[in-house]
């Protein structure tokens, strides 16, 4: 794995020796993959930071082989009540201008999705403004930031319970968002109100993990496991997802890599709002796998989630030639035929049977170097 790699097994594949005990409910065929590659990363001499949006638990008992001291040198967070602040940036600061740029768009990002992606353009256009806005009044940006990158107060906050946090942010929202509106005629003041009251409200409930200082402590475990299951709604996940993605790939030296177990509980357009983040980490060398328990995503009415071949765009041209490799489980007929628009290659006509065939566990891995096609 050089840059990135693509792992999508449904549901319905089982490997019969990883059951969970008192049930018939098997360990996620993906997450497994997803293990073996990141322990074989890590016995490279790198480390690995997982994202575990899907019930994987490399430490239930009784499931797999390992030696008595992984517990100890493995690092488990729950990403339902460690706290990073919003308005906090991770990075170098010379790389501190691209930062801010990501920084103040992930905001209004987070509002966006605690409002169910409900936001107007111009409503949008307005909170980033007003963000932007803050920055300055409380002496965290220069307009020479770019020439004095160190003038500001981005990166490297050596005291986070001193930062500025979002509640500070909404409570000034009504005088930045009416000078803000200003510039935008459309956009009246009573619209600006009942802006503030949609932040207001939106925030309010997740201020406990929203609203405080950076709390969580830098891990330099050989694997870190950050746990969304104990989030109690999707769009919190998404949020806390995009919130905490920046301080994970800032812990992440060159050659290491995350993974993302369960990518089908993303949006679509959470992974897109991530895109140009994800690609700044890649070309600093942090390597990316990205697992889904589906091959298709089963979108809803209201979401529209993530799979691997939504990410075509984004993320790659093709499956051939910006994947550093793929794993793809059983598909159906329509699947084999998105899969090989995917690869943008014809595949055999025994490649494409054995791709649909009905069998409990396989799958189909490619690789462009030594052009790779194995089940």
């Amino acid at each position: 794995t050089s840059k990135q790699a693509f792992i999508a097994m449904p549901h319905s594949s089982v490997m019969g020796r990883f059951m969970k005990e008192d049930s018939n409910v098997q360990v996620s065929a993906s997450s497994l993959i997803a293990q073996c590659a990141a322990n074989q990363i890590a016995i490279s001499g790198h480390r690995v930071k997982h994202i575990v949006l899907n019930d994987f638990d490399y430490f239930e008992k009784g499931l797999y082989y390992r030696p008595a001291e992984t517990e100890q040198i493995f690092k488990v967070y729950d990403a339902s009540t460690m706290t990073i602040n919003p308005l906090q940036g991770f990075g170098d600061v010379e790389d501190v201008v691209k930062i801010f740029s990501r920084l103040t768009q992930k905001i209004v990002n987070i509002f966006d999705l605690l409002e169910d992606l409900k936001l107007t353009q111009e409503e949008k256009a307005v909170v980033l403004t007003a963000i932007e806005r803050f920055y300055f009044n409380h002496g965290l940006w220069t307009v020479d930031a770019e020439i004095h990158p160190k003038r500001t107060r981005i990166v490297g906050i050596s005291k986070p319970e001193t930062y500025p946090t979002l509640g500070m942010l909404v409570h000034e929202f009504t005088t930045l968002a009416q000078s803000a509106a200003r510039d935008n005629r459309e956009l009246k003041a009573d619209r600006v109100d009942t802006l503030k009251s949609i932040l207001s409200q939106a925030l309010s409930s997740h201020m406990g993990v929203l609203g405080r200082p950076t709390s969580i402590k830098d891990s330099d475990a050989l694997q870190t496991y950050f746990d969304f299951n104990n989030i109690e709604s999707r769009s919190m996940t998404q949020v806390q997802f995009i919130n905490m993605l920046d301080y994970i790939i800032y812990t992440c030296r060159k050659g290491d890599c995350i993974v993302i177990h369960g990518c089908e509980k993303l949006y679509d357009t959470t992974m897109k709002m991530v895109a140009e983040t994800i690609k700044a980490a890649q070309r600093r060398g942090v390597r990316m796998i990205f697992s889904y328990d589906t091959i298709v995503a089963q979108d809803s009415q209201v979401d529209k989630m993530s799979d691997i071949f939504k990410m075509q765009g984004p993320y790659y041209v093709d499956l051939e030639t910006d994947v550093d490799w793929s794993y793809v489980g059983k598909m159906t007929n329509d699947e084999v035929k998105m899969y090989e628009k995917a690869m943008n290659t014809y595949l055999s006509d025994i490649i494409r049977s054995q791709a649909a065939a009905k069998l409990p566990c396989q799958a189909l891995v490619h690789r462009s170097a030594g052009n790779i096609n194995n089940f």
